[in-house]
C-alpha cells in the first residue's frame, strides 16, 4: 500500500492545534479525563506526535493556561463598548 505524503507542520502550529483540542475536549470532559491519545486523535496525529511538540501532559495544560490567560488579558485590554445614554 503506498504511503500518504506527510504534511509537515511547524511546532508552533501543532502546539496551537493541541491547545485548542485540549480546550474543546476539556469542555466535554474533565481535564483529568483528556488523554494524549484523545488529543492526538482530535488533530489527526499519533500519540508520539503529541510528545514531539510537548514534553508532557502537564506541559500541554500549562500551555492551555497560558492561552487562557492571554485571551483574558486581551479581552480586558480591549476598549469597552460605548453605552447608549
Amino acid at each position: 500500500m503506498p504511503q500518504l505524503p506527510r504534511t509537515k507542520h511547524r511546532t508552533a502550529d501543532r502546539q496551537a492545534e493541541l491547545v485548542q483540542a485540549a480546550l474543546q475536549l476539556a469542555a466535554q470532559h474533565s481535564p483529568a479525563e483528556v488523554t494524549t491519545a484523545a488529543l492526538a486523535q482530535a488533530i489527526g496525529i499519533t500519540q508520539g506526535g503529541v510528545f514531539k511538540h510537548f514534553e508532557s501532559k502537564e506541559a500541554i495544560w500549562l500551555a492551555v493556561l497560558d492561552w487562557v490567560q492571554a485571551a483574558l488579558l486581551q479581552r480586558h485590554a480591549a476598549p469597552a463598548p460605548a453605552a447608549n445614554r
